[in-house]
């Protein structure tokens, strides 16, 4: 289990005892409406002796015991239904309320003796639950933590491990991209090996890899593997390291290996075989989420508050010329998912067209990117939706769907990243864009193309909640005095 899918679990964990505490006060508003029996002030109120609080503990430890042995919290229960969850939790429920009911009346705690235990809590325990759970299941897709929370991953090595634990992640949480083999056709002729070290690079260019999963002998020197390895984590891809691999690079031939391999487990109680992981990218854990929610707050927030400016843009902007008030362009996201990246429309219809000659003959940036100050293709009033950066506001759009944060490194055009020669700039692909980040407010266009990508790694590097607060703030005067804008 990855360390996002961890996280992921504990907040399942958090909605699911949610639901039965919701349903508990609805069991009791129902007591007191149809019994008379204490309500729900009188019961919030009342005085919790020890063994109220004992048995109501141990309550909630029975009810996460019982989704726990039902596989509630497997990973194979990522790819989300509510069908998959339902007749588990059903049955876990009914389980849960039968043991309310015995302990109810063993005790004589009335709220828990009556016939409206099983006609109103156990109801209200699935529906919540189930409801609870989809709610926590589209929030979190909103996070984009990879493609629904899938990683695609790679693997180095071709040997019966590597394989056994490729097949151990299939279809749960992970992508499997596939294997490579240190030699031509691989040790095991598996067609599961897709090719060898040296076509890493081709693979890279065609596939969205989140992970390297490297189970393969490191202490041997192999060019072609150091050479993998390396271009890997510059691009901010996570290394995984399964500590059988290493313990195997160590015991050669012998039943350790096996031994160890063996204690790898996928139950349900495990969080995942042991790992070490190696990564120069983003660590998807508590600091990401939080990240992720100051994001669609924002969002939400400023699209609500910028409706009106945004409807005078698209009034203004077809009355200008045609071609509608957005410009929609296809960008490299996070490790190299395409999305589509909205804007105002600053440009005349067809400027798309006409780049690859004013790319040859002005391009005032060295490097990838391209960059015109007295561009032809903007438009008067594109002019000043670019000096005054409205033309990017849309892009909260692309915030709330998951595809950017709001601060990052700038998405460029596939067409520049087809020009890139170093392929250690890619890193900046490891971290979701951002509408704004350190190249906007410490220079634009005063910059060279390597100092640009030098202060995206250094943002990756460095990141931190504070830095992202600070080039929020920069960011305000910056825009205010068009700094580097054109």
């Amino acid at each position: 289990m990855t360390r996002s899918n961890n996280l992921i679990y504990k907040v399942f964990k958090f909605s699911d005892l949610l639901a039965f505490i919701v349903s508990l006060f609805i069991l009791v508003g129902f007591n007191s409406t149809l019994i008379g029996s204490n309500n729900i002030y009188d019961f919030l109120t009342m005085r919790v002796s020890m063994v109220n609080f004992i048995i109501v503990s141990i309550l909630f430890g029975l009810y996460s015991f019982f989704f726990e042995q039902l596989s509630l919290y497997q990973p194979k229960y990522l790819p989300h239904t509510l069908i998959t969850d339902a007749f588990s939790i059903i049955k876990a429920q009914l389980i849960i309320n039968i043991l309310v009911l015995a302990t109810g009346n063993l005790l004589n705690i009335s709220i828990f003796t009556g016939w409206l235990v099983i006609l109103v809590l156990f109801p209200a325990t699935v529906v919540l639950t189930l409801l609870f759970r989809h709610i926590v299941w589209f929030s979190i897709k909103r996070f984009h933590l990879g493609d629904s929370n899938r990683r695609h991953i790679l693997f180095l090595g071709d040997c019966e491990y590597a394989f056994a634990y490729a097949n151990k992640l299939k279809n749960q949480e992970s992508h499997i991209i596939g294997h490579l083999s240190a030699d031509a056709l691989g040790s095991n002729h598996n067609d599961k090996v897709i090719g060898t070290f040296k076509d890493f690079d081709e693979i890279l260019k065609y596939n969205i890899i989140d992970d390297l999963v490297i189970f393969t002998d490191t202490s041997a020197r192999n060019p072609d593997l150091d050479s993998v390895i390396y271009r890997a984590h510059s691009q901010g891809i996570m290394l995984r390291f399964p500590m059988a691999s290493v313990v195997s690079t160590l015991f050669k031939n012998t039943e350790m290996t096996k031994i160890n391999l063996d204690n790898i487990s996928f139950s349900s109680t495990d969080k995942a075989a042991p790992e070490l992981t190696v990564q120069s990218g983003y660590h998807i854990g508590g600091a990401f989420i939080f990240k992720r929610i100051i994001d669609l707050t924002a969002a939400i927030l400023g699209l609500i508050a910028l409706s009106p400016l945004f409807l005078v843009c698209i009034i203004l902007i077809n009355l200008q010329s045609r071609g509608g008030a957005f410009f929609v362009q296809e960008r490299y996201g996070y490790n190299g998912r395409i999305f589509k990246l909205i804007k105002f429309r600053t440009m005349i219809a067809g400027a798309d067209a006409m780049q690859d000659k004013l790319r040859e003959t002005s391009n005032e940036l060295d490097g990838a990117a391209f960059k015109m100050k007295n561009d032809p293709r903007i438009t008067a009033l594109g002019r000043f939706l670019r000096k005054s950066s409205i033309d990017e506001l849309p892009q909260l759009i692309n915030v709330l769907k998951g595809d950017m944060s709001l601060v990052g490194p700038r998405p460029l055009p596939k067409a520049d990243y087809d020009r890139f020669t170093d392929f250690r700039h890619l890193r900046r692909l490891s971290v979701l864009p951002g509408i704004t980040g350190s190249w906007q407010v410490d220079g634009r266009n005063n910059l060279s193309f390597n100092e640009w990508m030098k202060l995206d790694c250094d943002y990756i590097d460095n990141w931190d909640h504070w830095l992202d607060i600070k080039i929020l703030l920069k960011t305000i005067p910056a825009v205010l005095k068009g700094k580097g804008a054109s």
